[in-house]
């Protein structure tokens, strides 16, 4: 029964999720892993950390505010602040965002 229990712990440490830490170190106190197999989970779980802090995480702020309004009404507004005929306050309203994040949003729309 002692040695399904380690193969059932080790199978179920694999996958990385938030409660496996804690299960680790109950397992190593409780004898049913030895401070090697705790030391390598512990360092594949700090290197999967790791690896996932230098990924950069999801789209810019700039590459989400395109996707949620409209392409034609974004360079609309953008084309007409940056030519002056519209506030960069009003179109940043328009818009939603702060109105000196206009002009880098127009970079975005290749503007």
């Amino acid at each position: 029964m002692h040695t399904y229990i380690r193969a059932l712990l080790r199978s179920y440490l694999c996958t990385i999720n938030d409660h496996s830490w804690a299960l680790t170190r109950k397992a190593l106190t409780l004898g049913l892993i030895s401070q090697d197999e705790y030391g390598a989970y512990i360092k594949a779980q700090t290197e999967a950390y790791q690896e996932r802090q230098t990924e950069g995480g999801g789209p810019s702020y700039f590459k989400t505010k395109k996707a949620q309004i409209s392409q034609l009404f974004s360079k609309a507004v953008v084309s007409e602040a940056l030519n002056g005929k519209l506030l960069l306050r009003d179109a940043g309203w328009l818009l939603g965002m702060k109105p000196a994040n206009v002009a880098k949003f127009a970079q975005e729309l290749g503007l």
